[in-house]
């Protein structure tokens, strides 16, 4: 009878490791997003914006934008960013993909990444507005 439950735990504690990956952690995930500069590129992108948000809000004293500014904390938004990449990666990938990230090829792909999603965007964009004038000529 031992023999038997001693089988049973066995299995199940076999078959329970398959296919069970390991949850990203904070520290990996928190590599992940800083070496693909998420936060700060969000945070640069919005500091970019501030002297048209001023011409905009003219009224706004400059101690209100100090605040705004204050707010932009890159650790902040990388820990709200955390659930994305622990809801898509498992701890074992980010390994590879930080792995990659530091090979001269990956350095180049973080430097290009954004000037090639720009362009991605750009021909996209006119490739839609193509397939647009084709739908013009059809006759409801």
């Amino acid at each position: 009878m031992n023999y038997i439950k001693y089988s049973i735990a066995t299995i199940l504690l076999v078959t329970s490791s398959f296919g069970s990956a390991e949850e990203l952690s904070d520290n990996t995930a928190i590599q992940l997003i800083e070496i693909e500069g998420g936060a700060q590129k969000s945070i640069d992108a919005i500091k970019a914006l501030l002297p048209q948000l001023k011409a905009m809000y003219p009224n706004q004293s400059e101690e209100f934008w100090h605040t705004i500014e204050s707010k932009m904390d890159a650790d902040s938004l990388n820990r709200q960013l955390l659930p994305i990449y622990q809801d898509n990666f498992t701890e074992e990938e980010a390994i590879e993909i930080l792995r990659f990230y530091r090979t001269e090829a990956g350095k180049k792909f973080l430097t290009q990444y954004s000037s090639i999603q720009k362009k991605v965007f750009s021909v996209s964009r006119a490739w839609a507005r193509s397939l647009d004038k084709e739908f013009k000529h059809i006759k409801k």
